[in-house]
């Protein structure tokens, strides 16, 4: 079946409702941390790396698919083709390969970037989105866009076995054997551990746009949004309306950035001389030339789709935030 849009967002509606039940899931494990009287740091590492897991978590599925896409040069394959062969050779864990590196380096990830945009957004000067849109917009921009920089050099080896366990499956006899396989051989290869940042460049230069886009649009329209504080469903349903606005934003910047990343980490244990890609611009040069520039963007239907996942994070993480205060008595 060739791919279609129709083909993407159907397969990607189904994710919608899964991902809505991370926000309740979150909050009962925030629950469990409510009276420990963390300090505002804690809060914004347990609240940023809760939340982020568990959305993660229950939208691996759309994520498996999308890294499948992604790393495949068969332009005839949908999204929905590629669900059904993943569950045809490998059954529904097939969707969940990869999920252990996920989580371990999404919890991380997700808490680092809360923390770091926080600090960072402190050290620029403080400007009214009413009177100063402009560097208001720019502070929130440059803060997320750091804090993703930063998180990112922390995790990345995670990041890489979670895109060579993913897209492991359905490829015949698998390739690595699990998350410490994965990384012992990468490393033990001829590119040595510098193997594990294959595709470090480009991800960095990625992060930026998508980190900053994705927090800078949010912490803007939720400012001038009037019905931030309120408590009822109007409220929630304003923050999600925000989160989901900046998520959908971040991933259609980014992607062309994310698709190159993955197909240089496809290629990080073999020998050099092997590699069909010799850098991040040779990446971009031989996908647009020999595929064609929607090749940049292949799996972004469901992605986009997959970003209620993300807008769940901000929402998820302003709610525990709040929650962690409130248990501090702050």
């Amino acid at each position: 079946m060739p791919r279609t849009w129709t083909s993407e967002i159907a397969l990607a509606s189904g994710g919608v409702a899964l991902s809505v039940a991370a926000g309740a899931l979150g909050a009962k494990l925030a629950g469990a941390v409510d009276g420990l009287g963390f300090t505002e740091a804690v809060r914004r590492f347990v609240a940023g790396g809760i939340s982020g897991a568990v959305a993660k978590t229950i939208s691996a599925p759309l994520a498996a698919i999308k890294l499948k896409l992604q790393c495949t040069e068969d332009d005839d394959e949908g999204a929905l083709d590629c669900a059904r062969r993943i569950f045809e050779r490998e059954g529904w864990q097939g969707f969940y390969r990869g999920n252990l590196a996920n989580v371990l380096g999404y919890f991380p990830t997700q808490a680092f970037n809360f923390a770091f945009k926080d600090t960072i957004k402190g050290f620029f000067p403080k400007y009214s989105p009413k009177t100063d849109f402009g560097k208001s917009f720019a502070v929130n921009v440059a803060s997320g866009g750091l804090a993703g920089a930063g998180s990112l050099t922390i995790v990345y080896p995670l990041d890489y076995a979670r895109t060579r366990l993913a897209s492991d499956v359905g490829s015949g006899k698998a390739q690595f054997n699990g998350l410490i396989d994965c990384l012992s051989k990468t490393a033990s290869g001829p590119a040595g551990p510098l193997g594990l940042y294959n595709g470090f460049g480009v991800s960095v230069v990625g992060i930026v746009p998508f980190r900053g886009t994705y927090f800078g649009v949010n912490d803007t329209l939720v400012s001038i949004n009037p019905y931030q504080k309120d408590k009822g469903l109007v409220g929630i349903a304003s923050k999600f309306a925000c989160a989901q606005t900046a998520a959908l934003c971040a991933a259609y910047a980014s992607y062309p950035f994310d698709t190159v990343r993955r197909r240089l980490q496809m290629q990080s244990e073999k020998p050099q001389e092997e590699w069909v890609y010799k850098g991040t611009m040779d990446c971009f040069g031989k996908i647009a030339a020999e595929e064609g520039v929607g090749a940049l963007f292949k799996g972004a239907g469901a992605n986009a789709l997959r970003t209620v996942g993300s807008a769940l994070v901000l929402v998820m993480y302003g709610e525990l935030k709040g929650i962690l205060a409130g248990a501090a008595g702050k």
